[in-house]
């Protein structure tokens, strides 16, 4: 019995972190694992689609109009969701909006597998079945961003807020038991003033991890179709060209045969054994999403920080029970040098009557609004453009006869090294020294840099060193913009207003993985990687100029501050939001913080 025992603590003890990382990461995180896993299976599968449907995706079956719908539709859809369910989440709360995302991600993803079922033998009826629900699976895609983004950072809040109160009930407790006639050392003295700083926890840590589940979702949909293709044995032994023809002779009376190649895919495969791949692939990805919307209907807690932030709006309350630590001297003179009355008799003049909360967001918070909008709107470009056409990317890389096995193989090794980029941001991103902004601005940089060289030098360069620098881009993106342009807007923002600007930045994020899908049918290889990165340095001037640095912020003084902006009592602020190096560039020089 005691052997018994002993194991069963042993057992407990080793499966608990691995328990509490389930509820505090990858759980929250499933919508985003369950939508990466399918919308970006657009890239992974097309060339198997290729193989599958040569007339339609090569030929003239299905209209050129039809097949771009494919990218065309879910990006659509995740903008109106984006919009539509990020600015109702702030009235009907962050449960009911993540059920709401769920739902109506199951629903797509439920349409697109009966579709893969009962229409694979008919392609046309097949892809408008994908183009409907790859529609409304967007919505659902375009709300569960701002809500995750959202739901996480109000979690690390109220988890900061619970520590600095069972921090001050310690002190309290020990000045209690503490003999006054004891001599107390200064060490001790100075353990038991020290208050909980809420600066040192890992908020964008907690954000970027649960964020990562995107990057799971994209590996485990790639490794899943490459062990497949192992296991099934679709090789593409023989590595030859693919060829269909279209016409009726070759004879001299202008009807020749043309012979058209099926987008460089080389390699003899059982046609069967690819479509029950293809199926089983989605099916993983629909049962998945019925899992995410039942637990959240089931277990899903509403958030805290919102739930106590409509409470004290409602009762006009422009206080806050919670105190932020205290402050340096430094930040104290950048404070009052910030609030001086100069400064004042403007924020006075400033507060006429403003009609709704809308006009006070744009008037205080619009600079702010335009640098996570316009950065993530760019970064989208690249980032979608290289994942909804990364085939196209890893061919013109890897070369012309290339198998369905290679090829997966490689976005395989390019989901992971991505992933490895995920967890690099969230090791940094807390870090003072570093913070958002600099991960967000150095991460522009680099992937400009390597978009560009692999651009212009796509014809010269051997193809290992092609591969280094794209799987490199791959990296560097995750560890820095693809991660910061989700967080930042979670930070930037106060509570009331925060799902409707992460909404909007994400929303704008789209229309530029939008114009990625259509302007990206029209380039040559190299364009695409030229374009990717003149993107990418435009991200980095606006982000310097545009975004602040909100890694030391409580953001629980971002709330104070709105609230007292509502009520026209902006100029009494004197609060850690107004410190300079929680300022914009923008806002530094013009001296007005939103």
């Amino acid at each position: 019995k005691i052997y018994i025992v002993s194991f069963s603590n042993i057992l407990l003890t080793m499966t608990m972190p691995c328990l509490r990382y389930f509820h505090e990461y990858i759980w929250p995180g499933l919508g985003l694992f369950g939508e990466s896993y399918l919308l970006f299976s657009i890239g992974t599968i097309r060339p198997l689609w290729d193989v599958l449907y040569p007339q339609c995706f090569s030929g003239n079956v299905c209209s050129a109009n039809l097949v771009n719908s494919l990218t065309y539709s879910v990006v659509v859809g995740i903008i109106l969701g984006m919009v539509v369910i990020g600015t109702m989440a702030g009235s009907i709360g962050r449960r009911k909006g993540s059920i709401t995302t769920a739902a109506l991600m199951m629903i797509g993803s439920c349409g697109m597998t009966f579709g893969a079922l009962v229409f694979r033998n008919d392609p046309e009826k097949m892809l408008k079945n994908l183009v409907t629900f790859l529609f409304v699976f967007g919505m659902g895609i375009g709300g569960e961003y701002p809500l995750s983004a959202s739901s996480a950072s109000e979690r690390a809040m109220s988890e900061m807020k619970r520590k600095l109160e069972e921090e001050q009930i310690r002190k309290q407790q020990l000045r209690v038991e503490r003999n006054p006639n004891v001599v107390v050392s200064t060490e001790e003295e100075e353990r038991t003033n020290t208050l909980f700083d809420p600066t040192l926890e890992a908020r964008g840590k907690r954000v970027i991890l649960i964020f990562s589940m995107q990057g799971m979702g994209i590996f485990v949909n790639t490794l899943i179709l490459t062990l497949l293709l192992l296991v099934t044995g679709q090789w593409g032994k023989n590595i030859e060209a693919n060829y269909y023809d279209q016409g009726d002779d070759d004879g001299d009376d202008g009807n020749d045969v043309v012979y058209y190649r099926m987008d460089m895919i080389a390699g003899d495969y059982n046609h069967t054994t690819l479509l029950i791949i293809w199926q089983i692939i989605y099916i993983i990805g629909t049962i998945t999403l019925i899992y995410v919307f039942i637990s959240r209907y089931r277990y899903l807690q509403e958030s805290e920080v919102w739930a106590e932030d409509r409470k004290k709006r409602r009762n006009n309350d422009c206080a806050v029970e919670y105190q932020p630590p205290r402050i340096t001297s430094n930040e104290i003179e950048n404070t009052e040098a910030y609030n001086s009355s100069e400064h004042r008799q403007n924020n006075e003049r400033e507060m006429s009557p403003v009609t709704s909360d809308t006009q006070l967001l744009l008037k205080h918070y619009g600079h702010r609004l335009f640098g996570t909008s316009v950065t993530w709107f760019l970064w989208d470009v690249a980032f979608y453009g290289n994942k909804l056409f990364q085939s196209t990317f890893l061919y013109a890389l890897t070369g012309v006869e290339t198998t369905l096995f290679q090829i997966s193989g490689a976005a395989t090794l390019n989901a992971l090294i991505a992933v490895m980029g995920y967890i690099a941001a969230a090791m940094l991103v807390d870090k003072p020294e570093i913070g958002r902004l600099k991960l967000q601005q150095y991460g522009f940089l680099i992937t400009g840099c390597l978009f560009c060289l692999c651009g212009a030098f796509r014809q010269s360069l051997s193809t290992p060193w092609l591969i280094i620098m794209y799987f490199g881009s791959s990296f560097f993106g995750q560890c820095g913009p693809n991660c910061t342009t989700f967080l930042l807007p979670a930070e930037i923002f106060p509570t009331e207003m925060r799902t409707v600007c992460h909404g909007v930045s994400a929303s704008a994020g789209k229309c530029g993985a939008l114009l990625a899908a259509v302007m990206f049918n029209y380039l040559s290889e190299s364009d695409m990687f030229l374009i990717s990165g003149y993107c990418s340095f435009a991200a980095f001037i606006i982000t310097y100029f545009t975004i602040p640095e909100s890694s030391t912020l409580d953001l629980h003084e971002l709330d104070r501050k709105w609230r007292m902006t509502v009520h026209g009592k902006l100029e009494d602020y004197h609060g850690a939001a107004n410190e300079l190096r929680h300022l914009s560039v923008l806002e530094r020089w013009s001296m007005r913080s939103p």
